[in-house]
């Protein structure tokens, strides 16, 4: 029996995904499934969520908090992630980077597929998250002075994608990466 974790992308091939986002996920269905089943709060979604799955599995590994909003980031082979856990919407975001002296500009959105997610509910779209995502890279590389490239981003289709969040997480990836500050390798 294969124990590896993740799933297939016929350009890229096995994929795997750690163990630490399979259990934040599944923390987060349970407490969607909760509010939509009961009708209850976030709160009470949260404790019946938490019994079950740790919302938190990367508690106090290379995090920073900002006005209340956790941010995590880790690192799995060349893709960088970005987790925002804000309690009533979380995001997660990946990318590769890309060669600063390619001149090609084809970046490849890739929607990670988690188990056990209710695929009825598609709330953010490849484009959506592309926009917001070059959107964002501008801005931090004209703000650093840099030229950082990408090949291909990774985001969950089940998250939400308003208040243009993919713009401030790969702002904040790149500060956090450009800064020099570590990456949890998982």
């Amino acid at each position: 029996m294969n124990s590896r974790r993740g799933f297939f992308s016929e350009s890229h091939g096995f994929i795997s995904i750690p163990k630490d986002d399979i259990t934040w996920i599944k923390h987060e269905c349970a407490e969607r499934h909760h509010e939509l089943k009961y009708g209850s709060g976030y709160s009470e979604a949260h404790e019946r969520a938490q019994s079950r799955y740790d919302g938190y599995p990367w508690e106090n590994k290379f995090e920073i908090k900002l006005r209340g909003k956790v941010m995590r980031f880790s690192k799995t082979d060349n893709i960088y992630k970005i987790i925002r856990i804000t309690g009533s919407q979380d995001n997660i975001l990946g990318v590769a980077f890309d060669d600063k002296n390619n001149s090609d500009n084809n970046i490849e959105v890739i929607e990670w597929d988690f188990p056990n997610i209710d695929k009825s509910r598609i709330r953010t779209s490849k484009e959506e998250v592309l926009e917001q995502v070059l959107s964002g890279l501008e801005s931090v590389n004209q703000s650093l002075g840099t030229n950082y490239k990408l090949s291909q981003i990774y985001f969950s289709p089940f998250d939400s994608g308003t208040n243009s969040v993919y713009n401030l997480l790969i702002y904040k990836l790149i500060r956090h990466y450009h800064s020099g500050n570590e990456f949890k390798e998982v």
